[in-house]
């Protein structure tokens, strides 16, 4: 399978571009869209970290990227921008208020985040800030078709949609059917599936008509070499 294979109505997001290393990766990629994961730095600025301080503390030898410098570089480059949103509150703010005096195109703007790290209130600010983005919400696929009844089920996508959630996330590992994602699309949603990372992955989640697909984009067989968005402190190596 080739990258210019995959169908030109599915979005491609390159997976937790949080380094400058895998910025760079990045950059010089045909993939359209990074995604980031943002949170504060604890001293009143904004980072790109998938793990939180609190659990992870900083390594000696690790250098963070700021919000700012990330934004410039994917606007430079005419790059689109998807941002997972890890805290709400005033990190919250204080990303609105970069993105807004930055003057980003909403077109080019995803924002994706859940109800466990960002209250529902904040919801509503963030879709009121940006009204015509891509505002997607995780979703824990198999919570809600193992431990949720239908009723339980409806009510959760109802809440989704009545926070002007567009777009629902799943994860790959979570192996979702052709009939869970059926269901969910009846209340409206579009689909990321996350962690497509083999081609083999990629071939399957295609087959499910997804309207973006979000990977590391470690795939030497299209010279393309993320390195994971650092979760735990663990990158993938160039081969």
């Amino acid at each position: 399978m080739k990258l210019t294979e995959i169908p030109s109505t599915i979005q491609l997001a390159w997976h937790g571009v949080n380094d400058r290393l895998n910025l760079e990766h990045f950059l010089n990629s045909p993939i359209p869209w990074a995604e980031g994961d943002v949170r504060g730095d604890g001293n009143g600025g904004l980072v790109l970290r998938h793990d939180s301080f609190d659990t992870h503390p900083m390594r000696p030898d690790e250098e963070l990227l700021r919000f700012e410098e990330w934004l410039e570089a994917l606007q430079v480059r005419n790059k689109c921008i998807k941002i997972d949103l890890k805290e709400g509150c005033e990190t919250m703010a204080k990303m609105i208020r970069h993105l807004k005096e930055r003057g980003i195109d909403e077109s080019r703007l995803w924002i994706t985040t859940n109800l466990k790290d960002v209250a529902i209130d904040d919801y509503g600010r963030l879709r009121q800030s940006f009204p015509h983005i891509i505002f997607q919400s995780t979703i824990p696929l198999r919570f809600m078709f193992r431990e949720m009844g239908p009723e339980d089920r409806s009510s959760w996508l109802n809440l989704n949609r009545t926070l002007g959630v567009t777009r629902l996330s799943i994860c790959w590992y979570d192996l979702p059917t052709a009939e869970e994602i059926a269901e969910i699309r009846t209340f409206g949603f579009e689909i990321n599936l996350y962690h497509v990372n083999s081609l083999d992955d990629f071939r399957a989640a295609i087959a499910l008509m997804p309207e973006a697909i979000t990977s590391d984009f470690h795939l030497p067989e299209w010279n393309l070499f993320g390195r994971g968005a650092g979760e735990n402190g663990f990158y993938l190596l160039k081969e």
